[in-house]
């Protein structure tokens, strides 16, 4: 995304605010350096909400794959290349990966659950 990021995160305190404030922080602090600049980086605070349902987490999976697609951003949720959908669907070995949780949710092999995944994603773009 252009002025922001979506995360989705397991904790196991309730430290979601500092680590958010450390995270954004050292991020701000990197960028206005790597880049000359001076002042916040982001324009808002970070905001959070809590999943407590299988199907709640699967949603807001896909909401966060595909907001890159919805903005006209790219045309599909493989394409974006600051995701871990790509690593997920096995077409990197580089950046992040999506939960093995979540993707062995929609199969116990893993090409299965990979085509599986990818279908739920695509039903909604």
């Amino acid at each position: 995304m252009t002025n922001h990021f979506h995360l989705l995160a397991t904790t196991i305190e309730p430290t979601v605010s500092q680590g958010m404030q450390y995270l954004n922080g050292c991020y701000g602090q990197w960028y206005d350096w790597r880049h000359g600049f001076e002042g916040h980086v982001f324009e808002r605070r970070f905001w959070s909400a809590l999943v407590e349902t299988d199907d709640h987490l699967f949603e807001v999976a896909r909401y966060i794959l595909l907001n890159p697609v919805r903005a006209r951003l790219c045309e599909t949720a493989v394409d974006w290349n600051w995701s871990s959908y790509r690593k997920t669907m096995g077409v990197t070995t580089k950046g992040p990966e999506l939960s093995t949780m979540i993707l062995y949710s929609f199969g116990r092999r893993v090409q299965r659950a990979r085509v599986n995944f990818a279908a739920f994603i695509r039903e909604a773009e």
